[in-house]
Formats: C-alpha cells, sequence, structure tokens
C-alpha cells in the first residue's frame, strides 16, 4: 500500500466519533445551562424587581411576573410592560421603579424567558399563545384604565392583544406604548426564518456563541446597544443574550406573527411610538411607517420619538428621557391625572391634614425649589410663624451654581433669623433636587464630605422612597463636588 493512502475509517471508530460528538454537545448544553440559571436572576441593584417577584400558574404553567398595586386602587391605572424576544421584564426596571410610586404595575416575563417555565411544546411559543397568558393575568388583576408598554416583538403582541379585545365588553385598554416596534418583516428575515426551521440547535448555538466573542462588547451586544453605552448596561445585556435559550427563541420566531398593517390601523386608543436614533434591530423606518397606518385611522396617534444615542434598548439606556416621556403621554395626553405626583401629594395632604397646628409649631421656613405651583395654598401659611419663599430650579437637571449659592445662603439667614427651627425644602418630588441642595449645604457649611452628606441624607429619607432617582441624584452630587 502506498504511503501516502488514507484509509477509510472502520464503522466503529466512525460510530465512537459520533458518539463522543455527542456526549460532548450534552456536556456543553449541561454546562450552559447551569451558567444560564445563575445569570437569569435579578441584578441587585433592583430591589422593586426582587421584592415583588412572584410565581403564578398561567394556562398549564408557571410565569414569572412583577404585580405592584397602588393604595389609590381604581383611581389610578394599570400599566402592563411586555417584553421581547430574547428579553425579560427587568428590561423595563426603570419604569417599573418610577411608575410604581404612582400607579399599578404588572410586568411579565413570557414563557420561556427569565424566570418563567420553559416548557417543549410549540404551542405556548406562538403570539396568540402569548396574548392569551396575557389576557388570563387582566382577568386576574382587573382594572378599569389599562395602559400597555411594549417593545419590540412585544408590540406585535401588544397589538394582537388589543385586536383580540377589541370586540370585548371588558376591553379596558386605554393607551398603548411602542419601543421599537417592527412594521413587518423583511424578506431577509422571511427566508432566515425558513433557515432556522432546518437547522439544528446545536449550530444556532455554536453561532450565538460565537456571536458573543468579544463579551461586553461583542456582535451580540453591540446590535441592541449604542456605541456609547457603559460598561453596567452592557454587562447586563451579555447577562441577558447569555440566558436566552436557543431552543425557545427557535420556538418564538416560527410561531412569531407580526401585525398586518389593518391590524395596526385598528388601534383606537391614544398611541405613543418611540425609537432610539441608532436602533439597528428596528430601525425608525418602522416607527414611521407604523405611524402612517394608525395616523391615517386614529388622530390620537402622537408624532414619533427619536431618541438621541440610543439602540434597541431605548427604554434602558435613555431612561431619564424614556420615562418622562410616558409620564407626560399619559397624563397630558389621554389625561391620566390621578397618577401625576402632584394630584396624588395634593390629595394625600388634604387627607392627612398635613400642616396642621401640630406641624408648623417644628417648621419655621418652607423653601420650594420646585418651577411649578405646589400641591398647597401658600396663603394658608399667613397668619402661621412659617415663612415660604420660592426659589425656583429647572426639574431633571442638578442645580446650577448659582442656584447653590442662592439656596445656602437663604437657609443660613433663615437660622440666623430663628435658630433652632425645621427648614422644610421640597422640589416636585422631592429626591434630586431637594437631595442635592441639602447636601451640598452639608458639604459647603458643614463640612461633611459629599460620601457621608449622601449617607445623611438617605438616612432621613426611608429606602424605598429613594428609589426613583438614587442613582442620578448619587452622581450628579460626586460629579458637582468631584
Amino acid at each position: 500500500m502506498p504511503s501516502h493512502a488514507i484509509t477509510r475509517p472502520t464503522p466503529g471508530v466512525m460510530l465512537s466519533t459520533a458518539v463522543a460528538l455527542y456526549l460532548s454537545y450534552k456536556v456543553f448544553r449541561l454546562i450552559d445551562a447551569q451558567r444560564r440559571r445563575s445569570v437569569i436572576e435579578p441584578s441587585p441593584t433592583s430591589p422593586v424587581l426582587v421584592d415583588n417577584f412572584q410565581f403564578v400558574q398561567v394556562n398549564d404553567k408557571k410565569l414569572r411576573i412583577v404585580h405592584i398595586p397602588h393604595a389609590l386602587g381604581s383611581k389610578v391605572p394599570l400599566l402592563v410592560f411586555i417584553h421581547g424576544v430574547g428579553g425579560q421584564l427587568e428590561q423595563f426596571e426603570k419604569q417599573i421603579e418610577y411608575f410604581s410610586l404612582s400607579t399599578h404595575i404588572l410586568a411579565i416575563d413570557l414563557c420561556g424567558y427569565g424566570g418563567s417555565d420553559v416548557p417543549e411544546s410549540f404551542d405556548h411559543y406562538t403570539t396568540d399563545a402569548y396574548v392569551e397568558d396575557i389576557v388570563t393575568l387582566l382577568q386576574r388583576y382587573k382594572s378599569e384604565d389599562t395602559v400597555l408598554i411594549c417593545h419590540s416583538y412585544g408590540c406585535a403582541v401588544g397589538t394582537h392583544l388589543y385586536s383580540r379585545l377589541e370586540s370585548d365588553s371588558e376591553n379596558t385598554i386605554k393607551a398603548m406604548v411602542m419601543i421599537g416596534p417592527k412594521a413587518a418583516m423583511t424578506q431577509h428575515e422571511v427566508e432566515g426564518r425558513v433557515k432556522l426551521s432546518r437547522t439544528p440547535d446545536w449550530a444556532i448555538d455554536f453561532a450565538r456563541k460565537f456571536d458573543r466573542l468579544g463579551g461586553t462588547h461583542s456582535q451580540s451586544v453591540n446590535r441592541l446597544l449604542h456605541a456609547s453605552t457603559g460598561d453596567d448596561l452592557r454587562r447586563k445585556q451579555l447577562r441577558w443574550n447569555r440566558a436566552s435559550k436557543t431552543t425557545v427563541l427557535r420556538r418564538l420566531l416560527l410561531g412569531a406573527r407580526i401585525p398586518t398593517p389593518d391590524e395596526f390601523r385598528k388601534i383606537q386608543c391614544p398611541l405613543l411610538l418611540m425609537v432610539g436614533e441608532d436602533d439597528r434591530v428596528c430601525p425608525s423606518t418602522n416607527v414611521e411607517q407604523i405611524y402612517k397606518w394608525c395616523r391615517s385611522a386614529n388622530e390620537r396617534t402622537k408624532s414619533p420619538f427619536i431618541i438621541p444615542k440610543a439602540g434597541h434598548q431605548t427604554m434602558l439606556e435613555k431612561w431619564e428621557h424614556v420615562t418622562p416621556i410616558i409620564s407626560s403621554f399619559l397624563i397630558k395626553d389621554c389625561e391620566m391625572t390621578t397618577m401625576d405626583p402632584a394630584w396624588q401629594i395634593t390629595k394625600k395632604c388634604q387627607e392627612e391634614n398635613k400642616w396642621s397646628l401640630k406641624n408648623t409649631e417644628k417648621v419655621g421656613f418652607i423653601v420650594d425649589i420646585s418651577k411649578d405651583e405646589p400641591p398647597y395654598r401658600t396663603s394658608d401659611f399667613e397668619a402661621t410663624s412659617i415663612t415660604y419663599t420660592k426659589l425656583p430650579t429647572v426639574s431633571k437637571i442638578p442645580p446650577s451654581k448659582e442656584d447653590v449659592e442662592r439656596f445656602i445662603a437663604h437657609c443660613s439667614a433663615c437660622w440666623e433669623q430663628k435658630p433652632g427651627v425645621e427648614i422644610a425644602v421640597h422640589c416636585h418630588y422631592g429626591f434630586n433636587r431637594t437631595g442635592f441642595l441639602i447636601c451640598a449645604y452639608l458639604i459647603q457649611n458643614q463640612g461633611y464630605t459629599v460620601a457621608e452628606a449622601i449617607r445623611h441624607f438617605e438616612s432621613t429619607r426611608p429606602p424605598r422612597d429613594m428609589i426613583i432617582s438614587k442613582a442620578s441624584f448619587t452622581s450628579d452630587t460626586n460629579r458637582h463636588y468631584n
């Protein structure tokens, strides 16, 4: 036999090789599953989510949800959060934290995602199945006014949900918010779905693993986030990508149904559309097309908001822009005034008689640093020992150096006039600007370090109350003094 001849492997060798490859793949899947279990848990920076996770039985499976009822009951709406492909409810973390203080909250890990069950049957992963799961939850957590806040494929689920309930006498959907929606599947995506049905899981797993090379700056992450996005959010996105199972991805994509133009036109409630300027998954052309379809049949469809320096995860990348836009839309355009913090503070003050005689004896001065009218009558203090002063500042941005100096000078003058009395300070919420200026006083007049001042302010506010803007308030204070 020539020395260069190639011998054909025996059937035994071929079988052994096949078994070895199969076992190696199974071991890889086992290790991968263990890693996924370690990454699906919520971030420790999300106390509102951690404290309110629960598992509920829905249509023969367990779903993980966050349900936070509000003390005002039927007076405030229920906000329902629906994520997209590869997502989980934690992606709405900032909006849940913010709105849980003024509305009811229902956020859902769709079947196969987050902490929800992963059943084998394809039947659980169709768009219609997801719609029925949410219908079941809406029947369980009833509200007279329901708002759908949807992201990506969740917008398709929300649109079909609206269509499903359209003729229902108990339809309570009063407004919809779509973030990064898909108008229609491209020809490339249609062909990709056909290929997906023919490709084995191990091949898709390998391709996805290759896609994650580079970690937080891999194609897997860059596809969803803007180039300027910081490492903290990139680590979260990588964790979510790893937690997403190939078997679920295949089942969902094969069962997904994007709404037709006529189904989009059926939406007759107020509709808000948003998209990141650099969204590479569902570019802005999608919201522009959906806007044309919906606006032709519904005058309450607002012009789309294009959020600068944001990718597909707009509600996380630019939550400080997205959240106020949603809030303003619901309060002003949808006339859901009872979720306005100013309305709620006024109601609470009226019920509790907040400025009764027992409090006026303690307080010598009120310093109102909000720009708007306060939720009380300032004239009520004219016959008391309280002196009211307005030192307006602009919301959602740190007070200027001039604002800080004016505030410190005023408080110093107050205590020179009436030593020992309390000075009540408030902005709109009593968090960012109030905390910033009080910390500034402690740092510049009392010799506190930045960390000591922030810690002192936190200790005077229950941790739950600080949840709205603690990160923003802390970073603004540190940036100002460091």
